[in-house]
């Protein structure tokens, strides 16, 4: 039950055709403080991993060397990775998704939400870090042929291929998103760092984008910062590939933060 499973391993699985709902989704497992799928493909399903921990608990979700292909999902996720909403307190919440590859997916979604692929959010009141200062991973993943759409007018702008959810705590932590391949994806954003309303420099992460390469010709852009504008936390967005070598297409196509003169950068 819920509250005796303290770990749980999924390896070497094959999830296939589960139209539905998600292939795995994990709920309100209290003390299952690591959580590690491994060499596992899930593929026309209507969704891939949902894990959503509830409170009190230290909660690490492990993700390595698994394939996510041809799904085809609606109001669901390849990854959902979120807190409980407000029952998340004093919740450790930590993602390592690595080496995976993720291609051929479509999802959709027509209500009142924004389409994502990937969203990976911690709650927003109560997420707080105390490993070191280290914060999640998303890293060398190969993400390819995917296309995600609202077909709800309102958030079809912020649709995306990869959501990260800055949010509040009190200790410096860093998310890091790197080496990982962004090729040929439908999206009007293949990246999109969201701010959770909070301008307070101090009580958000930051967030390094280093070492990935951008190349979506069908996007209307790569990077998009502009939740982050005024709120003073810098993005480390270097040593990227944007599909082009031209400062100016990089600067006015691919990434968008929507400054002006008045507010401080957030991609530098």
């Amino acid at each position: 039950g819920m509250y005796s499973i303290s770990r749980v391993q999924i390896d070497h699985c094959y999830f296939k055709n589960a139209s539905i709902g998600y292939a795995v989704y994990l709920y309100n497992l209290q003390y299952a403080h690591e959580t590690t799928i491994r060499n596992t493909v899930i593929e026309e399903c209507g969704g891939g991993i949902s894990y959503r921990p509830y409170y009190r608990s230290y909660s690490k979700l492990t993700v390595d060397e698994c394939q996510f292909l041809n799904n085809k999902g609606y109001e669901k996720r390849i990854l959902e990775f979120a807190s409980y909403r407000d029952n998340a307190r004093n919740n450790d919440l930590f993602l390592e998704y690595t080496n995976n590859v993720i291609e051929g997916n479509y999802f959709s979604w027509s209500k009142n939400y924004v389409a994502r692929l990937f969203h990976i959010s911690q709650n927003d009141r109560y997420f707080r870090s105390t490993n070191g200062g280290q914060g999640c991973k998303f890293q060398n993943n190969y993400i390819a042929n995917n296309k995600v759409t609202s077909l709800h007018s309102q958030h079809e702008s912020q649709s995306c291929i990869l959501h990260w959810h800055q949010s509040p705590t009190q200790y410096s932590t860093k998310d890091i998103i790197s080496y990982n391949s962004f090729i040929n994806n439908t999206a009007p954003s293949i990246l999109y760092l969201a701010n959770n309303g909070n301008p307070n420099p101090n009580n958000l992460k930051r967030v390094i984008v280093k070492h990935n390469s951008f190349s979506n010709p069908n996007a209307d852009t790569e990077l998009n910062a502009k939740d982050l504008r005024g709120v003073g936390v810098p993005v480390q967005a270097t040593e990227n590939y944007w599909g082009t070598t031209s400062e100016y297409v990089i600067e006015t196509d691919k990434v968008d933060d929507k400054l002006d003169v008045a507010t401080a950068e957030a991609v530098d």
